[in-house]
């Protein structure tokens, strides 16, 4: 449903609504250094891959029914490199159009504590911003391989 051509959604949002109907959600129970959202493209960036995150320690969801809007842009997300000794950045724009170009995952975590609970994941929706009547995609990061900067 969401997956390949998304770079409408550039400037848009990721919203979707989280639930618990158990478990207990009090911050020592909590998992904190996990990845909350994951979005994925296996062919970008030449064809090794992209994957972009927002970490579960920015949100504070302690099980109460809860709808989530993530902005779609480079500011709000950070870009896996793919090793364990480099630090975590955020991606550039044209990486960012890239990736929505040609997603390939969305996954939405659902093991929020270190014990037990059931969580209920509800109302996924990707949504693009209009402006006018346009979908506004960077004119710089539209070329034959989107995110090498042509």
């Amino acid at each position: 449903k969401f997956l390949g051509f998304s770079a409408h959604a550039y400037n848009g949002k990721l919203s979707f609504t989280l639930g618990a109907f158990s478990g207990d959600f009090s911050p020592a129970r909590r998992n904190s250094d996990l990845n909350m959202v994951v979005l994925e493209c296996t062919t970008c960036n030449l064809g090794k891959g992209m994957r972009f995150a927002k970490k579960i320690s920015e949100f504070n969801f302690d099980g109460t029914p809860t709808r989530f809007n993530l902005a779609l842009n480079e500011k709000q997300w950070l870009k896996d490199p793919n090793s364990v000794l480099s630090t975590w950045t955020a991606p550039t724009q044209c990486e960012m159009v890239e990736l929505l170009s040609s997603l390939s995952s969305i996954r939405i975590l659902g093991d929020h504590t270190n014990f037990y609970e059931t969580v209920a994941l509800d109302s996924v929706q990707l949504t693009s911003p209009v402006v006018g009547h346009k979908h506004v995609i960077p004119m710089t990061c539209l070329c034959i391989h989107p995110g090498t900067q042509c």
